[in-house]
């Protein structure tokens, strides 16, 4: 294609108006029309940049998340390069400005473990699904930890989970009002704290494994209660919910932490802001301004 000069793109109503995108261990299907705008979006970008060099600066970044072996290798010719930045573009999950990314997985964990009513999502022949569930972290199991949880049987998500599983644990949010930056040219915004957990989703069926996450979900939420109920293994009424049950445990590959917090305004600003959320109402706002008070020292 001519530099400059735009692709045609066929009709949703014609065949052929999508086409396979590899994704990791699976083929996405993505509109050509959206795809066509990726590619010149990179073009426009990249289009400079030597081939490998770029690569190399994409690959430090995606490492700075977490995101190891994740981006196709160029091919130091030339041949085939925009395609490969196409894919390199598709391998990215969730938009992280370098300022707002939190990559220390010791405290990635301890979000999850405070924030741990997850919304795990995955796709299957249907298309996506999501259940809201309680998820509990095992962090002594491989590099990132495993996630451990269940849903009801009759839940058709856990027979159908195709390529990595994602587990989003949200935190406290506020929103921010451009008036308490006292400038102009300010717009309004969100603060929030975020963590997605990818990893491959593992069915437990057996009687040993269920009990086992049920006796772990137990204890972590019962434990700091003034007087713990008791799980009671015997009961008869156990056997008759691990049938309507299923277990199941994600073998985190990678985890994403987002730290929105101002950090892209000046050090006044964020004085302001922080000065103004501590007077709000909610809890989620003056816990937003604690959390960037610690960004400050």
């Amino acid at each position: 294609m001519a530099r400059g000069k735009a692709e045609s793109v066929p009709s949703r109503s014609q065949p052929g108006n999508r086409v396979r995108v590899k994704h990791g261990v699976r083929d996405l299907e993505i509109p050509l029309g959206l795809l066509v705008s990726v590619r010149e979006r990179i073009r426009a970008n990249l289009e400079a940049e030597p081939s490998t060099e770029g690569h190399a600066k994409r690959q430090k970044a995606a490492s700075s998340r977490g995101e190891t072996g994740r981006l196709s290798q160029p091919n130091p010719s030339g041949k085939n390069g925009l395609d490969n930045r196409v894919a390199i573009a598709w391998s990215f999950n969730v938009y992280i400005p370098a300022s707002f990314a939190e990559t220390e997985t010791v405290r990635l964990h301890e979000f999850i473990r405070r924030n741990s009513f997850a919304i795990l999502t995955s796709d299957g022949q249907v298309g996506l699904i999501a259940s809201h569930l309680p998820l509990i972290l095992d962090d002594d199991a491989g590099p990132n930890g495993h996630l451990l949880g269940h849903m009801a049987r009759a839940n058709p998500q856990w027979r159908d989970v195709r390529g990595e599983a994602l587990a989003i644990f949200s935190g406290p949010h506020a929103y921010i009002s451009p008036s308490w930056y006292e400038e102009e040219g300010t717009v309004p915004t969100w603060n929030y704290v975020a963590v997605h957990a990818y990893g491959t989703f593992h069915v437990v069926e057996e009687r040993d494994g269920l009990l086992d996450i049920l006796r772990r979900s137990v204890q972590t939420y019962e434990s700091p209660r003034p007087e713990p109920w008791p799980f009671d293994e015997s009961a008869p009424h156990v056997e008759t919910m691990l049938r309507a049950i299923v277990g199941f445990r994600i073998e985190i590959t990678r985890l994403e932490g987002k730290w929105k917090l101002s950090q892209n305004h000046s050090k006044e600003r964020r004085n302001r802001v922080i000065q103004a959320l501590e007077v709000q109402s909610t809890e989620d706002s003056r816990t937003i301004a604690g959390l960037m008070r610690e960004g400050l020292r």
